[in-house]
């Protein structure tokens, strides 16, 4: 895709925010995994962010991550 999908808009909000604040209706905690040099917008403070250990390992290492 050549840039980060976490920062795309949707509806004039980023989609990682639109996403956290969503599922923090269902469920909790909310964790975020994000790669370790990876920048993030602004989350509500009661999401939790981790970083993968290992980069570019994909999805699944963000699984086993979280």
């Amino acid at each position: 895709m050549g840039r980060d999908k976490a920062a795309l808009e949707l509806g004039g909000e980023p989609l990682v925010r639109r996403i956290a604040r969503a599922v923090s209706q269902a469920a909790a905690p909310v964790v975020v995994v994000a790669a370790p040099d990876q920048q993030l917008v602004e989350l509500p403070a009661d999401v939790a962010v981790t970083r993968d250990a290992v980069a570019h390992e994909g999805p699944l290492m963000g699984v086993a991550t979280g």
